[in-house]
């Protein structure tokens, strides 16, 4: 029981060293979803224990992957150390309990984890709304300068007119006076 329980002072020493080094670039939510992560952890251990402990299949399960994890753990250590070293296997209830517990916190990981990919693809379709939102305010935007180029076209083309009916109205009042003039004087 010793040596499991050391690991985990190691592992726990390990990701406690990780999160203070990467604390101060967590988010919000990062943070929430450690603080779940550690609340929720034991009680999933103890309920994944439980069912072991009732089931010798599911137990067999965790007592082969707390071996192997011990195994290539002691390894790489001893690989990073330079001492070569021959690993002891756990005894059941070291294997037993480090299984238990090593399957525990992947399923409070996994979950976690799957929240996580949830928040993500859910903020990703809201700035997409957001996105496509602001797409269409920009067409619209855009649509409506358009129609006031065209507009502005037209009424330039009727100011055009107006003042050439203007110049032509002014001739023709010019025309008249003077034909008005004329008659007035000769009569």
């Amino acid at each position: 029981m010793q040596h499991s329980h050391g690991v985990y002072k190691r592992i726990r020493k390990r990701r406690q060293s990780q999160l203070n080094a990467d604390n101060y670039k967590e988010s919000p939510i990062v943070k929430l979803i450690n603080l779940l992560i550690e609340h929720f952890k034991r009680p999933v251990a103890n309920s994944v224990s439980e069912t072991a402990k009732r089931n010798p299949k599911v137990k067999s399960v965790f007592v082969g992957i707390a071996q192997r994890y011990n195994s290539m753990d002691s390894t790489l250590r001893s690989k990073l150390h330079g001492k070569p070293i021959t690993v002891k296997p756990l005894s059941d209830a070291e294997a037993d309990h480090l299984g238990t517990r090593l399957l525990g916190e992947t399923l409070v990981y996994g979950i976690s984890a799957g929240l996580l990919l949830y928040e993500y693809n859910r903020s990703s379709r809201n700035d997409q709304i957001k996105e496509e939102k602001r797409k269409f305010e920009i067409a619209t935007l855009q649509r409506k300068i358009h129609d006031y180029e065209i507009m502005t076209e037209q009424q330039a083309t009727d100011i055009k007119e107006l003042r050439r009916q203007i110049v032509q109205l002014e001739d023709n009042s010019t025309s008249l006076a003077s034909k008005l003039f004329s008659f007035l004087k000769s009569g």
